[in-house]
């Protein structure tokens, strides 16, 4: 599967590039994974998206993952509503309004409180 990836990702299909940063993240090559994902990026693929605002939040870089979120979100991914609503990092208005957003999009994005924060 890697040398089809490969060779489709060489010929610009986004996907092929999604998959090959899905298997370098799997296999612990995040930098390889960043590359990828931002290759299938440049071709508004928001999974690509989703999973660098993802890898970024667990490098503990919120300024990146808030800008790949936004990005996913914007493209229209559910996951990355929820992701932005529940980063505690936006304002509580912002917040719910992502929040709001994931839901009606179908997806089961956990309600918050007044002030934004995750309800227990």
């Amino acid at each position: 599967a890697i040398g089809w990836w490969t060779k489709a990702a060489d010929h610009d299909h986004p996907d092929a590039m999604y998959n090959l940063g899905v298997l370098c993240y799997e296999r612990g090559e995040t930098k390889q994974a960043i590359c990828w994902y931002k290759k299938a990026s440049d071709h508004d693929l928001p999974e690509a998206m989703y999973n660098l605002g993802l890898l970024y939040h667990e490098q503990g870089n919120t300024n990146q993952a808030i800008h790949w979120w936004t990005k996913a979100a914007t493209h229209g991914n559910p996951r990355a509503m929820c992701a932005l609503a529940h980063l505690g990092d936006l304002p509580a208005a912002e917040a719910h309004e992502w929040a709001r957003r994931a839901r009606e999009a179908g997806f089961d994005c956990p309600p918050l409180d007044d002030d934004g924060a995750a309800q227990e």
